[in-house]
């Protein structure tokens, strides 16, 4: 059975590093969050979660209607040139 919630997660930034530390990359955190908040009894297939480095590979989604949702993550401050 394919998962019923598909997930883009264009990722802006990289958490700092004491977050990383603890919970891992925006992937690894955002993936967690959503994990949790599954009812206990739900199948842990009920999402795929894409990840898309828009900033610095300029990746994204192919075809964004083939999501359900698209998270955007936060974005850092760049140092100015």
């Amino acid at each position: 059975m394919s998962p019923s919630i598909r997930i883009a997660l264009l990722t802006c930034d990289t958490p700092m590093s004491a977050v990383r530390e603890v919970h891992g990359d925006y992937l690894a955190i955002f993936s967690s969050l959503l994990t949790r908040s599954l009812p206990s009894d739900a199948d842990k297939e009920t999402f795929v979660l894409d990840n898309y480095d828009v900033v610095d590979k300029m990746e994204y989604p192919a075809d964004a209607d083939g999501y359900d949702a698209l998270l955007i993550t936060g974005s850092g401050e760049r140092p100015s040139s």
